[in-house]
């Protein structure tokens, strides 16, 4: 065996041993790669939910108490409303008394005057007398009116500032509406958060899948190389060994047949370009 077919096979051997060393370390280290793309894309939508799901708790919180407090403002001007329209009520009751008591003082004065008048011997039915009746009459009679319309008014204003009260607590019961709108949004945006999480999850875990079975195409790719590189170095080695009795022509000849290896063997017998 000559020096030259031995470096051939050594050469060719050794190439073949580190094209399949150094594809295993190229599929280790993109196998790892993948691994360590997927383990963080899975922390990376843990936290997004984290985060998607303790947002959604504060907002339904805050929603919640704020719907809370408004119906319990709402509740309050609804006791503050009806407390208001009973004040009204008994304002009218206390004022329509009051002109029933000046009622009936107004006419026992009326029948002191006419007693009086009448034991003097002066009738009450003409002249000054009447006047003076007439006039003290529509004096009480104006007098009875100022109270009566006194009353009103004040039992208006607070029958007013009921109908106010109850206005204020209907617009703060609608506004209560939009606090539970608010929790029913938080629970959409935490369900979205999730999802969001996980799509992005998936998405990172579908590039660090296909960035594998790159690694995997280039190592089976890396290894055909090396496999090619040690069948064309075992050609050499066998073209370029000289057994005894072979000349350097049949030599030759053996180098091309090893090159093309189907060549070697034509009609059961060895074919070479020596020979022919």
């Amino acid at each position: 065996m000559s020096s030259l077919a031995t470096a051939a096979l050594y050469i060719g051997g050794a190439s073949l041993v580190v094209g399949v060393a150094g594809t295993g370390v190229s599929l280790y280290g993109s196998s790892q790669s993948s691994a360590a793309q997927k383990a963080a894309a899975q922390q990376n939508a843990a936290l997004q939910m984290q985060q998607a799901k303790a947002s959604a708790a504060v907002a339904r919180y805050q929603a919640q108490l704020n719907y809370k407090v408004a119906m319990a403002q709402a509740e309050v001007g609804d006791k503050n409303a009806a407390n208001l329209h009973q004040q009204a009520r008994v304002t009218e009751k206390i004022g329509g008394e009051g002109i029933n008591r000046m009622i009936e003082g107004q006419d026992a004065q009326n029948s002191a005057n006419r007693a009086s008048i009448g034991s003097s011997g002066v009738t009450t039915d003409s002249g000054s007398p009447l006047v003076v009746n007439s006039y003290n009459a529509g004096m009480q009679q104006l007098g009875r009116m100022d109270a009566l319309y006194a009353t009103n008014v004040a039992a208006g204003e607070k029958d007013w500032a009921g109908t106010m009260q109850s206005y204020q607590a209907a617009v703060t019961r609608e506004t209560a509406k939009q606090y539970q709108y608010a929790e029913q949004m938080a629970n959409w945006s935490e369900k979205m958060g999730i999802a969001s999480a996980g799509v992005q999850q998936n998405s990172a875990n579908n590039v660090a899948d296909a960035s594998m079975i790159s690694g995997y195409g280039n190592a089976i790719s890396s290894i055909g190389s090396a496999i090619s590189n040690a069948g064309y170095a075992y050609m050499n080695y066998n073209a370029l060994k000289t057994p005894a009795g072979i000349t350097p022509n049949q030599q030759s000849s053996q180098f091309q047949a090893g090159l093309n290896p189907a060549s070697q063997y034509y009609g059961g017998g060895q074919f070479s370009l020596g020979n022919h």
